[in-house]
């Protein structure tokens, strides 16, 4: 065999590794996680959804004003009703994401979309396990970020949580028609660049104000196979003399 052919031979070789590494990348990529099974909620199941969700904050209210610790549960199912219900209420993502899911395991949680880019779209997903330090701080640990079935590099997070805070966050702040809920606004707005300053990797006190100015800590996060528990304790109300 000449030398010629065999430059021609590591040349065809070399295309058609490119051509098969691009084919399994794009099946990769197309690939759906088990656990990602999106609904599409009618208006009347997400009216029924948002009535849950009002008896449940309504439950943690009674509750977090008896100022004793306590324990909410809420399974999977529930989980992606309250996200349905925010979503279709105030529109806080942005447009190339869709159908976000949340799938409770065991001590972990996977958080899932649908992610439209240069024309592409696949599910995007991350491994995530919160939890709250003996200081009383939030961790959210990341890993295992992945487009369909195909392993993303780290440096891909950061933009992407970045992008999606600064979305998040001018939705929630957009004007509001009376001074009651800009404040709930604020307030909610406060509490979401906490958790993405947690998600990003950095600590933050794990406490918080209520819409009705409840002063809460969250003691303890717990993640079983369909069941997230979140540990309360309600804070002393600081008077003006303090």
């Amino acid at each position: 065999m000449t030398k010629k052919k065999i430059i021609g031979l590591g040349v065809l070789g070399l295309v058609l590794l490119v051509i098969i590494s691009g084919v399994v990348v794009l099946i990769l990529v197309g690939l759906w996680p088990k656990w990602y099974q999106p609904r599409q909620r009618s208006r009347q199941e997400l009216l029924a959804a948002e009535e849950r969700m009002f008896s449940t904050v309504a439950e943690f209210k009674n509750v977090s004003q008896v100022n004793e610790p306590f324990i909410l549960e809420l399974t999977g199912e529930q989980i992606n009703d309250m996200l349905a219900v925010l979503i279709d209420r105030h529109r806080i993502l942005p447009d190339y994401i869709a159908d976000p899911v949340i799938s409770v395991g065991d001590g972990t949680a996977w958080v899932g979309a649908m992610v439209t880019w240069k024309g592409r779209t696949s599910v995007v997903s991350v491994r995530i396990r919160p939890f709250v330090d003996s200081g009383g701080l939030l961790h959210i640990e990341l890993d295992r970020f992945k487009a369909g079935a195909l392993g993303l590099p780290e440096n891909f997070l950061p933009d992407t949580l970045n992008q999606l805070e600064a979305s998040v966050t001018a939705r929630l702040t957009a004007s509001r028609s009376n001074a009651e809920q800009a404040k709930t606004a604020r307030k909610n707005k406060d509490l979401m660049t906490r958790v993405f300053t947690a998600l990003s990797g950095t600590p933050v006190p794990a406490n918080f104000v209520t819409r009705e100015d409840l002063q809460m800590a969250v003691e303890d996060i717990r993640i079983s196979p369909g069941l997230l528990e979140i540990q309360f304790r309600p804070l002393p109300t600081k008077t003006s003399g303090e």
